[in-house]
């Protein structure tokens, strides 16, 4: 046992003998390295920084959340929080996350090091207006204590401070190092975090320092748009930020050090709140799923939802709160009479009270407003809720995400609308009878592709599109017109004018059996015009094509893509 306590850690008694005594035979923290990687999916955190930053003023970055979720995690994984001082493993009292940051972004701006605390109890909110505060204050004129203390020590002869140093790392190992310079020294902390990415840099290896007690340095890359293998093997686009970690594996095994990291950087981005609740009221709470930026399950030991609700309602901070209901009322049949109208043959008995048709032919599933006009005033019927549980894969969302996905690319909020669309094709791939939305939705995640610069990814998907939509309504429908129309600009503009003109070719022969139906209908004319002149073929066929595109737009009264017609007809003339 050492003679004095340490201020930044208790002792650690209650590991192996074998786990006490790697400190004696790895003797520094480098000695002791262990290095690893980890890519963390951007794909949830992305969505929910920017709807929390819609409802706060103090704007929050990835950095932000990302220190934010460091933090949760060296708090649910404490044994990551230690470290070795004097060949003893102490664990760390509190959080406290180190990083640099420039004055300015300047080859000779001074670097600025921040050490942060995060108390267990710390909303999102209060993590942000921290860090803000911290790096506005560390690029500001003023001198801080730390950089005080180093200016004194340098006035010192070289012979003197080497002394002085070792004096000081000798206090530190007999645990006598004052408490006032450990608090404010950055070396001592439980993670140094380097956010290389924000200079542009990428990721690299990081060594730890011998001075202090940092075990953890995590240095953090550019974020990056990769392909990697979906659904069926096929390639969807994530954003990715890779971490690359350096540890000191004589504070735990390296598998509690790899499970922890996961923790910290995976899968507790989202800020949780059953543990400052459940501190707050008395009661054992527990995280249920973060739902969004602002709502989330909580359950509680040995209490109904619906009182748990009513104590969490009462609390300022909590906006809303209701009971979840029981998902199955068991042993209830009920004698609604239109409880079993499906036919005598379908298993189980659908009808109005299945969340699904059985088949495509059937009217969709639920009919509340029939049972209710049956069970109304009737004490003799039985009604049962046979589930009540959101269905996140249920045919009836696809329409409602295509919606949400049309509406973020009109607003050119293009990773938003990839992320409803590929949300809805997952959904209408696996639902029977969904070739036709399947195909709708290829469609407009091409349109998504086309409009970010990827045609490689939106001519695969057109191609797949026009399949499902010939499949499913024939080689002659006005939406299998659209899907050509589609297709053909994409080569046009790729410079494949001789492959985009037998698609607009047949584009416009559907359209001219569907006449009014597409909005592509009079578009589709000029664009043999100009494909006809780009291939140098036919001149008075593309004049007479541009023509009459040119009249229809006039008839439309389409004042903008008539003028564009009319000058393209002046710079063409026959």
């Amino acid at each position: 046992m050492p003679l004095f306590k340490r201020p930044d850690g208790d002792l650690v008694t209650d590991e192996s003998p074998v786990r006490r005594m790697i400190p004696y035979l790895m003797l520094g923290r480098n000695e002791s390295a262990v290095y690893h990687d980890q890519l963390m999916d951007l794909s949830r955190a992305r969505p929910w920084l920017k709807i929390y930053n819609r409802h706060h003023q103090q704007p929050s970055t990835l950095f932000h959340l990302l220190m934010y979720a460091f933090g949760r995690g060296f708090h649910e994984r404490p044994g990551l929080n230690r470290f070795v001082s004097g060949g003893r493993i102490y664990q760390r009292k509190g959080v406290q996350i180190s990083f640099a940051a420039k004055k300015r972004l300047l080859d000779n701006s001074p670097l600025k090091t921040i050490k942060l605390e995060l108390p267990e109890e710390q909303k999102f909110t209060a993590c942000v207006e921290s860090i803000v505060d911290s790096i506005d204050n560390a690029r500001g004129d003023g001198i801080s204590m730390v950089d005080k203390e180093l200016k004194l020590a340098l006035a010192l002869p070289g012979v003197m401070l080497r002394g002085v140093m070792a004096v000081l790392r000798f206090l530190d190992r007999v645990n006598l190092l004052p408490g006032a310079m450990i608090k404010t020294d950055p070396m001592y902390a439980s993670c140094f975090v380097a956010n290389l990415g924000s200079i542009g840099l990428d990721r690299t290896y990081h060594h730890l320092y011998e001075y202090g007690t940092i075990s953890l340095f995590a240095a953090l890359g550019t974020p990056k748009k990769v392909f990697v293998p979906g659904r069926d093997d096929q390639p969807v686009v994530k954003e990715l930020i890779e971490v690359r970690w350096a540890f000191d594996e004589r504070i735990n095994d390296g598998f509690y050090c790899a499970t922890a990291m996961r923790v910290a950087a995976d899968g507790r981005v989202l800020p949780q709140h059953a543990g400052q609740l459940g501190r707050r009221l008395g009661l054992t709470l527990s995280d249920g799923h973060v739902l969004g930026a602002r709502t989330q399950s909580v359950r509680a030991a040995g209490l109904s939802s619906s009182v748990l609700a009513e104590r969490l309602a009462a609390q300022a901070d909590v906006e809303w709160a209701v009971p979840a209901l029981p998902r199955r009322a068991a042993g209830v049949i009920p004698n609604d009479p239109l409880y079993g109208n499906a036919p005598a043959n379908t298993t189980p008995a659908v009808g109005q009270w299945y969340l699904r048709p059985y088949d495509a032919s059937a009217p969709a599933a639920i009919n509340a407003e029939g049972a209710w006009a049956i069970t109304t005033g009737s004490p003799s019927v039985t009604v049962a809720v046979l589930d009540t549980g959101v269905r996140f894969d249920h045919p009836d969302l696809v329409n409602n995400l295509s919606n949400l996905g049309s509406v973020h690319r009109a607003m050119k909020q293009y990773a938003e609308a990839r992320g409803f669309y590929e949300r809805a094709l997952a959904i209408a791939d696996k639902s029977p009878g969904g070739e036709l939305q399947a195909a709708k939705l290829r469609n407009n995640l091409a349109l998504v592709y086309q409009d970010t610069g990827d045609p490689a990814q939106a001519l695969a998907l057109y191609e797949r599109a026009l399949a499902g939509f010939e499949a499913a309504q024939g080689a002659n429908h006005p939406a299998v017109a659209l899907n050509l129309y589609n297709l053909a600009n994409l080569h046009y503009n790729a410079g494949r004018p001789q492959l985009a003109l037998p698609m607009y070719e047949r584009a416009a022969t559907i359209f001219a059996d569907h006449p009014g139906t597409q909005p592509g209908e009079i578009e589709t004319h000029f664009d043999i015009a100009r494909t006809l002149v780009a291939l140098r073929r036919d001149r008075a066929r593309a004049i007479a094509e541009a023509t009459r595109a040119r009249d229809a737009y006039r008839d439309a009264g389409d004042a903008d893509k008539l003028a564009r017609t009319e000058q393209w007809l002046a710079e063409h003339p026959a």
